[in-house]
This record gives structure tokens, sequence and C-alpha cells, in this order.
């Protein structure tokens, strides 16, 4: 449970900070923030597939899961269906709604609870924990966050600090 607690809690303190300071990032540095943290994961994703494929009894498993998800995900629309459903909200709101041209909050905390809940190490992690009680996963998923809270916080506000509850009902 402390690596659930430890990855709320830098939510938590990202959200605050980036909210806090959101003048220090602008979009070129979010960007690369963003980025970086995309390449992190990359990597992490990657350096797991190499360790463990070779000890696993169905290897084709892991493409044939890949290729079932891409066709689910494009023959269900489901990035299309997102984004209709923020369009209307994000249509209708006073320009006083948002910061400084900012996105919407609900666009930011769909986009937070995303990257927060559908992750590898957000799934992973977990039952790593509960199984092995070894928390490296939701620290290493802790740490990832951090960066991203503050990045949503800076461009959406500090209420993404609402994603962290999700988070940790999720884990």
């Amino acid at each position: 449970m402390i690596g659930t607690i430890v990855n709320t809690a830098t939510i938590l303190l990202g959200s605050v900070l980036g909210g806090t300071f959101k003048r220090f990032l602008n979009k070129k540095l979010e960007n690369a923030l963003l980025g970086a943290l995309g390449m992190a994961a990359f990597g992490i994703g990657i350096s797991n597939v190499v360790r463990n494929m070779p000890d696993s009894k169905y290897p084709v498993l892991f493409i044939v899961s890949l290729a079932l998800e891409v066709l689910c995900g494009t023959l269900l629309d489901i990035d299309g269906r997102l984004h209709r459903a923020a369009a209307p909200k994000a249509q209708t709101e006073e320009p006083s709604d948002k910061v400084e041209g900012r996105g919407s909050l609900i666009e930011g905390l769909t986009t937070g609870c995303l990257i927060y809940c559908i992750g590898a190490l957000s799934i992973l992690g977990p039952i790593e924990a509960a199984l092995r009680g070894d928390h490296t996963l939701l620290f290493t998923n802790a740490t990832l966050d951090l960066v991203t809270s503050m990045v949503l916080a800076s461009t959406y506000g500090i209420g993404m600090a609402l994603a962290a509850p999700v988070l940790f009902c999720w884990q």
C-alpha cells in the first residue's frame, strides 16, 4: 500500500507545484518534459519486454495482444470518442473558464486519469506490490507521475489534483 500512497502523494505534490509555478513552464518546456517522460516510459517498457520475453511460455501472446489492442481501439474509435466527448464542453465554455487561453479542467482530468491509470506501471505496480511486496514499479511510476502532474497542472490548473484520488482507487 505504501507504493500507492507515494504515487498518490506525488500527483498531489506535482499538481500543487505545477499550478503554483505555471508561469515558469512555457509550452516548449512542457512539450520537452512530456517527450522525456514518454521516452522514459518507452525505455522501461522495452526493458521489461526484453527481460521477460525469454521466460514467457507464450511469447506470441505479446504480439497478438498488441495487435488486438490496436484493432479494438481503432474499430471502437476510442481516441475519436474521447475527443468528441470533450469537444462539446470545450465549445460551450466561456473564455473565463480557461486560464490564459489554456485547456479546460475536465479535458485535463480526462488526460491525467488516462495517463496515470492506464499505463503498464500503474497496472503491474500494484500487482507486484501485492504479490511480491516489491514497490519498485510504483515508485518508478510515482516519479513519472510527479513530473507529469506538474506539466498538466501548469496547463489545466491546480484542480488536476482531483486525479489523485482516482489513481488511489484504481491502484
